[in-house]
């Protein structure tokens, strides 16, 4: 997967996303770091960033907080 370019990145549509958006972000991430999330999460009409300590995959290393992130409203 390239890291740069159009077939990547697509932050000029973020905007268009309606539905209410989790970023759930590993703060050590070195893969997609979390600036990358915190430059979408402004994009996003109803995008919240929720920051945790993990890696590339917190959802993997913290499902804890990913699960309970996704049974509350993101609308709140």
């Amino acid at each position: 997967v390239p890291l740069r370019g159009g077939v990547f990145h697509r932050f000029e549509r973020l905007g268009e996303v309606k539905a209410p958006t989790l970023l759930y972000w590993g703060e050590r991430d070195a893969v997609l770091p979390v600036s990358l999330a915190e430059r979408a999460v402004k994009a996003l009409p109803r995008g919240r960033l929720m920051r945790v300590r993990a890696g590339h995959s917190p959802h993997v290393e913290r499902p804890d907080g990913a699960a309970s992130e996704l049974k509350s409203p993101l609308d709140g």
